[in-house]
């Protein structure tokens, strides 16, 4: 699992956007409890913005969901559903933007 920063808000990695760290990852089973649980970039293995799972049965669906840092929001989905398969390595992204505070001003 990758979570990134993205700068452009267009959904979409680009090579210029950075890792988000510090984003829970939660995987459930198919009767949506939870199996495994991760923040990203807590594990050097794993890698900046990155959460990996290892071990996790074949065959079996899980879903995906990514819990985000305060002070942003989700320019894609949080949440995504996958069949692991055998030998197969899954990928998915999270793209995240900043929120940006705005503030109405009245003139008078």
């Amino acid at each position: 699992m990758f979570v990134y920063n993205d700068l452009n808000r267009d959904g979409l990695y680009n090579e210029f956007e950075p890792p988000l760290d510090l984003v829970t990852i939660r995987l459930r089973n198919e009767q949506g409890q939870q199996v495994a649980v991760k923040a990203t970039g807590q594990d050097e293995q794993d890698g900046p913005g990155r959460a990996c799972f290892s071990s996790l049965e074949s065959g079996r669906s899980y879903t995906v969901e990514a819990t985000n840092r305060s002070g942003y929001r989700w320019t894609t989905p949080n949440t995504t559903a996958l069949v692991v398969l055998p030998a197969t390595q899954v990928s998915v992204e999270f793209g995240a933007a900043q929120d940006h505070l705005y503030i109405p001003v009245l003139v008078r």
